[in-house]
């Protein structure tokens, strides 16, 4: 367990303002429900399993064979065509944050509250999904760009043009890191002049979540938590449905210490012995590959 907040917070014991501001890091939230790239496969609550199998079915991709009319083949008889029918599974786990507060703390310190871990562990939930879909990066077969070179404009359409070429269906959505983004953006505004197809998010919108816009048509994501191999960082472009994911609506058992919004739970728990308040996150879901040919990894160097 971590170290309990207490009335210095590892800090001054002097008084503190209650002007603050926060810490650098990647709070950006990728939100797979606003994005074709991600299939849902439910919530597995109320099915006595945290496993879900998820088909993949070949409707519209056989070919039909020719008898050709007055030749001796005309009245054979047609064979039968293997269907395909296969499936991934994914497994919802539980994912869990937790914080220590006293009695003294909570109530003198102008800032650290209640409602302010509450709000914390919410956007950390977040966080935590979307690092777990950057962890996928790295998964895909096919790969694109080449190790210790900077990401470019053509790596980016050869992504698309592997997806292309595969038949996968869009939109796309590339998750690319903030130097891999640095690059495609470096080579937009200095060799093709802003000429190539690009429509910039709002400033408040990729401030706040890591969206940057649409690149060629493709939702373009960025965070800092794409995988680095080596020297190397291994983003990745996706076609409609090349990650599944599932959740679980966790239930409330006690409506005064217990509160879930979406796939995350939020409860209090009390030590009267040590003055103590635990404040407990926990969020619900899971996330895999469900094609490996829908996805593409983006190598380039860091």
């Amino acid at each position: 367990m971590a170290a309990d907040l207490t009335t210095d917070f590892s800090r001054s014991a002097d008084v503190r303002s209650a002007v603050y501001e926060l810490t650098l890091a990647d709070r950006s939230i990728l939100q797979p429900e606003l994005y074709p790239a991600f299939l849902y496969a439910g919530s597995v609550s109320g099915l006595g399993t945290q496993t879900l199998r998820v088909a993949r079915l070949g409707f519209g991709q056989d070919a039909f064979t020719t008898k050709a009319s007055g030749a001796a083949t005309e009245d054979d008889d047609v064979a039968n065509t293997a269907f395909t029918d296969t499936s991934v599974t994914i497994s919802v786990d539980r994912h869990s944050l937790s914080y220590d507060i006293t009695s003294i703390a909570l109530d003198t310190d102008p800032v650290v509250g209640m409602q302010s871990l509450y709000q914390s562990i919410l956007v950390d939930a977040g966080r935590h999904l979307t690092n777990s879909i950057c962890g996928l990066a790295s998964g895909w077969s096919n790969v694109v760009g080449t190790t210790g070179v900077e990401m470019s404009l053509t790596t980016f359409l050869n992504a698309i043009n592997t997806l292309e070429a595969a038949n996968v269906e869009g939109p796309y959505l590339a998750v690319l890191h903030p130097n891999q983004w640095r690059g495609i953006r470096k080579e937009h505004l200095i060799s093709v002049g802003g000429a190539a197809q690009y429509i910039p998010a709002e400033a408040t919108v990729s401030g706040s979540t890591g969206y940057k816009g649409k690149l060629f048509g493709v939702d373009v994501f960025v965070s800092s938590n794409i995988p680095l191999s080596g020297s190397d960082r291994q983003g990745m472009m996706v076609g409609k449905s090349g990650i599944v994911f599932a959740d679980m609506a966790p239930s409330v058992m006690d409506p005064v210490r217990q509160a879930v919004i979406g796939r995350t739970k939020l409860e209090i728990d009390r030590v009267p012995g040590s003055d103590i308040d635990e404040i407990h996150g926990h969020t619900y879901f899971g996330v895999a590959e469900f094609e490996d040919a829908r996805g593409v990894q983006i190598l380039s160097a860091n």
